[in-house]
């Protein structure tokens, strides 16, 4: 369970008293704080059929965070790209189904 950083505490006589203004699901807080995610693709590493096997990880985990994919490419300078059309859940699946296809530190989380 996460309590969100709207309650406050109130003492009465021997009694302390919590009001808690949200509770969710721990599992929850993930995609509620979640402002952003980021996948670090480097052509060198990845090569362009993983592209097709990306977008098929992204389509089954549709939601909506936004998603940037950025974009290393044989020693030119990085490029960052915002995928008006994809916004993910994010999941356990979809980190590990993200993480077998291109390996370990290719995802990075912005929060709110």
């Amino acid at each position: 369970m996460y309590l969100q950083e709207h309650y406050r505490t109130e003492s009465s006589g021997d009694a302390i008293k919590l009001h808690i203004d949200d509770v969710f699901p721990l599992e929850d807080a993930r995609n509620r704080f979640l402002q952003s995610v980021k996948i670090i693709f480097d052509e060198k590493n990845h090569g362009i059929e993983k592209i097709s096997s990306l977008k098929k990880i992204l389509e089954k985990n549709k939601g909506n965070t936004p998603l940037y994919i950025h974009l290393a490419s044989n020693g030119s300078k990085p490029r960052l790209f915002f995928l008006k059309d994809f916004r993910i859940k994010m999941t356990n699946e979809f980190i590990n189904s993200v993480t077998e296809l291109l390996g370990e530190d290719v995802i990075s989380l912005g929060k709110k």
